[in-house]
């Protein structure tokens, strides 16, 4: 191997072909940092401060309004069935709705935003 290594200083970056000591390989040079095999997928999506501020404000917006709204319909649906149970079952469907929408927006604040990574730079 030491013949490997002087034979590739003294020619540089390029493999010698003619020494049987060189390991003949192709070297696919990449940037540094980067990942080399990503089958042509992002790995990191880079945010501005603000572009995520502007996403996450919303998400929280709308996790509050869902969780209002499905107490309001729950509680309306249960004052209706007195009424009318067609109308209950419609409010209490309504309120399922923004109960599961208050589920899936809380899955995206306590565990995604949470637990994310940060890469911060100046």
């Amino acid at each position: 191997m030491n013949q490997a290594k002087a034979a590739l200083l003294q020619k540089g970056d390029t493999i010698v072909a003619d020494t049987a000591a060189v390991p003949k390989k192709k070297w696919n040079y990449v940037p540094m940092f980067l990942p080399t095999d990503t089958g042509g997928h992002n790995v990191v999506h880079v945010k501005t401060r603000q572009t995520f501020l502007n996403d996450a404000i919303g998400k929280w917006k709308k996790w509050h309004l869902y969780r209002a709204g499905a107490a309001f319909f729950f509680v309306l649906s249960i004052l209706a069935i007195s009424y009318n149970a067609v109308l209950a079952a419609i409010l209490a469907l309504i309120g399922g709705t923004a109960a599961g929408a208050y589920v899936w927006e809380d899955f995206f604040i306590s565990y995604m935003y949470r637990t994310r990574h940060l890469l911060e730079s100046t």
